[in-house]
């Protein structure tokens, strides 16, 4: 069970239902406009594969106002959770965890858009950095990673960094739609149709697939010669994690 899609079972954080009653648009329109951020990151992990933070860094360059929360930046938030706890609060499986603060709050009242910049860029590599621990919130992720987000998210739920030709060209974008509040709110049309489920559920119906194969051997055979090999690579010359082409 592995967050790749050709696992005997795909772990992915979080899914979309279909809504039983759609959002209030006056309530929602009142949100996003009273933003007045353009951008915000919540990193601890600094030096790593990706180079996220010097993603950030071009876009400062290009004007693009980031805050980063964390660590790696000036801006910090505590929850009242230790580490286990603030793990647990973030996959959501102990909900009923009591938070002095919520830091994700800051996400609906202050900011557009949250960076969703994964630590590694690896296929099929899709975290709650942009499915459910920020799409339950009124914010448009940014994501950079590896994976092809069209099988994961709602369509226009998101940006994307691989649909741009260069930083510049993302930052251009986002003070655009930072400018234009019709096509910002266009993000968040997918809303009217679907919400998003935590990883519980997505946790459940592993479960029951791992049941149903036990009962049913004969018919989910399957042999690894080399699991570290299928961890790493698809094949010769087909590794799985990738250095950054954007910078």
């Amino acid at each position: 069970m592995t967050y790749r899609r050709d696992s005997d079972f795909h772990f992915v954080h979080g899914q979309f239902s279909k809504v039983s009653s759609p959002y209030k648009e006056r309530e929602l329109d009142r949100m996003l406009m009273a933003k007045t951020k353009t951008a915000v990151a919540f990193i601890s992990h600094c030096t790593i594969q990706s180079r996220r933070l010097e993603y950030i860094r071009k876009l400062r360059k290009y004007g693009v106002d980031v805050d980063i929360y964390g660590k790696c930046g000036t801006l910090k938030c505590n929850s009242g959770l230790n580490r286990s706890e603030e793990l647990k609060a973030a996959w959501n499986v102990s909900p009923n965890l009591k938070m002095t603060k919520d830091c994700f709050n800051v996400l609906d009242s202050r900011y557009k858009f949250y960076l969703s910049f994964e630590n590694s860029l690896c296929d099929d590599y899709v975290s709650e950095k942009s499915l459910h621990l920020v799409l339950r919130h009124n914010i448009v992720p940014i994501i950079r990673d590896a994976s092809n987000h069209s099988l994961f998210h709602p369509p226009k739920s998101y940006l994307d960094t691989k649909d741009f030709k260069n930083v510049e060209s993302l930052a251009n974008h986002i003070k655009k739609l930072s400018r234009n509040f019709r096509e910002y709110k266009k993000y968040f049309h997918w809303k009217k149709y679907y919400t998003v489920e935590t990883v519980s559920a997505v946790l459940q119906s592993n479960l029951c697939q791992i049941c149903e194969r036990l009962h049913n051997q004969h018919k989910y055979q399957r042999v690894y010669r080399d699991i570290v090999g299928f961890l790493l690579s698809r094949g010769d010359n087909s590794p799985i994690c990738h250095q950054p082409s954007d910078l």
